[in-house]
């Protein structure tokens, strides 16, 4: 009885302090989310943390709220200093603004203007920063700034490995400001930022999500997208490399495909996704000979290895089994196949997947 009235009692210790921790953390976010330049960035970052924290042990989550917390007010202070800061046209090559980027220097800039068909001409400011810390990765940049006498930011990004210069997006009488970015690693890993340039001189940020998503549910069955997409913001379009489930994280094999942008009201969504084989690319030209043993032999890998393991609907009374290849010796036909013959269903003695040449050049057996 005494054990577990102090069992109860520590539980009710527990609960207030647990509530108290994530109050602490919302209040932070709020806080974080009035002043950062980027809240679509910041909403997806804190919703990946939310996630993440979930499958965390509950006597975890104290501390992992408490590095959370500290993470978003200094991140808000960053902010707030960066707002308050100004400098003149003389020093903008030389001044670094409180972005916190250790060792901060200004490593280029330059201006855009708006067409004067879509305003009045306004001119827009920007530097590139660089620096880094002394035992931490290189940080880089990049602030867009206005103003007549004091430039003053109007809005900027300073969360990643490699920035490029912006770029001037023009849609329907709309102009946009592209921020190229990445985040280090092998991956290369997106960390583009997109804002609408208004009339009034303010800066939205174009919401990624809803193409994200819509990117996913596009890509057909047995690919997937490893590493960052290569923007092409200019031309709203994007490309990528294509893997399948077996490929090295170096050697994509599913081919690469051409994404088609839209930007609608302040999101950012997908227009058109169009994959391009590369064995299908490859083959153009070739003999039919040729092309119907690499589609054998390109079947056989994908769907049982590239050692071509022996087939498993081999027929049990045989006394061995060939492998995939030696199994389908392919008949050259001398005219092109009837609509009945290319939709029959497989043999036995053939590989699952030759029925159809989607599945073949997908790669799915």
């Amino acid at each position: 009885m005494i054990r577990t009235a102090l069992i109860a009692a520590l539980a009710l210790t527990l609960i207030p302090a647990a509530a108290c921790a994530q109050d602490a953390v919302d209040a932070a976010f709020r806080d974080a989310l009035s002043v950062t330049p980027l809240p679509k960035t910041l909403e997806a970052e804190h919703a990946a943390w939310l996630r993440d924290r979930s499958e965390v042990e509950p006597r975890e989550r104290p501390a992992i709220d408490s590095g959370r917390v500290n993470e978003l007010r200094a991140a808000a202070a960053a902010d707030r200093a960066v707002r308050a800061w100004s400098t003149s046209r003389a020093d903008l090559g030389s001044a670094c603004p409180p972005i916190g980027i250790e060792r901060c220097e200004v490593i280029e800039g330059g201006f855009l203007r708006r067409p004067l068909d879509e305003g009045h001409g306004e001119t827009l400011h920007w530097i590139r920063l660089r620096g880094a810390s002394e035992w931490g990765p290189r940080a880089e940049g990049v602030v867009l700034l206005a103003g007549d006498d004091r430039l003053r930011p109007v809005a900027w990004s300073a969360r990643t490995f490699w920035h490029e210069p912006p770029q001037l997006v023009e849609l329907d009488g709309r102009t946009f400001i592209a921020l190229p970015a990445t985040y280090d690693g092998t991956g290369r890993l997106n960390a583009d930022v997109l804002f609408d340039w208004r009339a009034d001189g303010a800066m939205v940020e174009i919401d990624q999500r809803p193409f994200r998503e819509q990117l996913q549910a596009a890509l057909p069955p047995g690919l997937e997208i490893w590493k960052g997409l290569l923007f092409r913001w200019p031309a709203l379009m994007a490309e990528t490399a294509l893997w399948q489930a077996n490929d090295g994280n170096c050697c994509p094999t599913g081919g690469e495909a051409w994404i088609d942008l839209r930007i609608e009201g302040d999101a950012l969504v997908l227009g058109e996704f169009m994959p391009r084989d590369g064995l299908l690319e490859a083959l153009h030209g070739r003999s039919v000979a040729l092309v119907t043993w690499a589609a054998q032999r390109y079947a056989c890998e994908q769907a049982w290895g590239a050692n071509s393991q022996p087939l498993p609907t081999a027929p049990p009374s045989r006394k061995w089994r060939p492998s995939c290849w030696q199994a389908w010796i392919p008949t050259i036909p001398s005219a092109p196949p009837s609509t009945a013959s290319r939709r029959r269903r497989p043999t036995p003695t053939e590989p699952r997947g030759l029925a159809t040449a989607t599945v073949l050049f997908y790669g799915r057996p």
